[in-house]
């Protein structure tokens, strides 16, 4: 080591300049766990699932989080391209009940903050 720094050296003992990139869910956390700003941002005709209201309907466009998170979300079929319509909110507006593949699902708004949706009109 030199000074503070640390030098990885890989198996031949060659110097390793490869700095790590963050991924997405590494940024999202970052900061007491909300969405990253740039991550946050969506495009025109582009909403959150969560601020959908009943009867909107969209296509999904992208849904960012915590591995455990994404995982649980595509095994319930939230996946880039699939088309969502919000049925109805629970009294105190939380849950969400979705429509998506024929089938309904419920989601609590910070599960749905990840998933961008492009609304259809």
């Amino acid at each position: 080591m030199h000074g503070d720094r640390e030098i990885n050296r890989d198996d031949r003992g060659l110097r390793s300049g490869k700095r790590k990139e963050k991924s997405q869910r590494e940024i999202q956390h970052e900061g007491g766990g909300g969405l990253h700003p740039l991550l946050a941002s969506a495009r025109s005709g582009e909403k959150r699932l969560s601020e959908m209201r009943p009867g909107e309907k969209g296509k999904i466009t992208k849904v960012v989080g915590d591995r455990s998170l994404l995982s649980r979300l595509t095994a319930m079929g939230i996946v880039r391209g699939e088309r969502i319509n919000v049925v109805r909110n629970a009294p105190l507006k939380d849950p969400v009940e979705f429509l998506l593949k024929g089938y309904h699902l419920s989601l609590r708004k910070d599960e749905a903050e990840g998933v961008y949706v492009e609304v259809e009109v």
